[in-house]
């Protein structure tokens, strides 16, 4: 790595530039990564965009708290200005923008992207993004016009007829309720309903950590760790199990 620094001062080269910032997305050097894939850009002269690699690489830094939120804003907007849009980077921009504003308190803020995200979904081809349209709408009706409840229809309507039947279409629903903070009542029920139904472990460890997670957001914090703990007992290979169950003991000072 040191070599290619160097060479990349005395001799640049696009490859060394990409390398180096493909490196440090890798191994969480999310600033470096920015820096680097800025300065492929230079070398290219500009015949290269790599606006929406500098914005995951700006949205993982301030995901990981090594940069603040106002941040992404001008990297979102090169995103955005590109001289060749695609729309599946901007589906992808405003996805990424929602769950970064949720995490920072910052979600009055996003209306734009969120918008240009729901126009890109829209004018999409590709079948998978039926999805994305609706949870980037049900987002636009929650962040933008403050709709709780048409939000919620938008994502009840966008899991198709029968959904209710379904433990992972039902977990789905819970899991994009708790993400928002937002009808936890129902979430709760339709988790726990999930948990009683999954066929495997992997599966319902998963749905045990979101149901740890909206019983966090009630208040109900021993009943937070205790299922934390089963979805470990289940899947000790997930990290996260694991980093939200040091949250919630040091929350509860036990």
């Amino acid at each position: 790595m040191d070599e290619r620094k160097a060479r990349l001062k005395s001799k640049p080269s696009l490859n060394d530039a990409i390398f180096l910032a493909q490196y440090g997305s890798d191994t969480g050097d999310y600033l470096d990564a920015v820096a680097f894939y800025r300065r492929a850009e230079e070398i290219s002269n500009k015949t290269r965009d790599y606006s929406y690699d500098i914005f995951k690489a700006t949205a993982n830094a301030i995901w990981k708290d090594m940069a603040v939120f106002k941040q992404i804003f001008p990297a979102a907007d090169a995103v955005l200005n590109a001289k060749r849009k695609n729309d599946g980077d901007i589906i992808g921009l405003a996805r990424i923008m929602g769950r970064l504003a949720r995490k920072k308190e910052q979600t009055n803020s996003i209306g734009f992207y969120l918008k240009a995200g729901v126009e890109a979904a829209q004018r999409s081809r590709n079948p998978n993004d039926a999805e994305n349209l609706a949870v980037l709408r049900a987002d636009y009706a929650l962040y933008v016009d403050h709709d709780t409840s048409g939000a919620l229809e938008i994502r009840k309507t966008s899991l198709g007829q029968g959904w209710k039947k379904k433990p992972e279409k039902f977990y789905n629903f819970a899991k994009w309720c708790a993400e928002r903070k937002i009808n936890l009542g129902e979430a709760e029920f339709y988790a726990r309903e999930s948990v009683r139904l999954a066929a495997d472990n992997e599966f319902k460890a998963k749905v045990l950590f979101t149901l740890a997670e909206i019983c966090h957001a009630q208040g109900k914090l021993d009943e937070a760790i205790s299922l934390v703990d089963q979805a470990i007992d289940l899947d000790p290979k997930q990290d996260s199990f694991f980093e939200t169950l040091v949250q919630y003991r040091l929350e509860s000072g036990k």
